[in-house]
């Protein structure tokens, strides 16, 4: 997978997300830093690692969104359900609802077995 450089990703308050699942018993570790991955056109996606672990942090485009549209809870149901019947799908490890850290809910999932 093609991740950007620190310096080309979308910048986001990672102290705030750092703290916020903390508080949630989750470690987002500093080294490596989050990365934002190549490509897509829509949601922002970061490699990002929780508790020593390669996981994918997801939140919507930023701006004014559609109701109903990129909504997070709804992929984080399916993905925390799916892998009981699909192992090689990712798992849904965390919803983060206060959408003052980052300007939307966003989620994070395990990054597969591929990974």
């Amino acid at each position: 997978m093609d991740v950007r450089s620190t310096e080309q990703s979308v910048p986001l308050d990672w102290a705030a997300v750092r703290t916020y699942l903390a508080a949630h018993g989750l470690r987002l570790d500093s080294d490596p830093p989050p990365r934002q991955f190549a490509g897509g056109l829509a949601n922002l996606n970061f490699l990002i690692h929780l508790d020593g672990k390669p996981a994918v942090l997801r939140r919507p485009p930023m701006g004014e969104l559609p109701a109903g549209a990129y909504d997070m809870g709804r992929e984080f149901r399916i993905l925390s359900r799916l892998p009981d019947a699909l192992p090689f799908v990712p798992r849904g490890l965390f919803l983060g609802t206060d959408a003052s850290v980052m300007g939307a809910q966003f989620r994070s999932s395990s990054t597969g077995p591929a990974w």
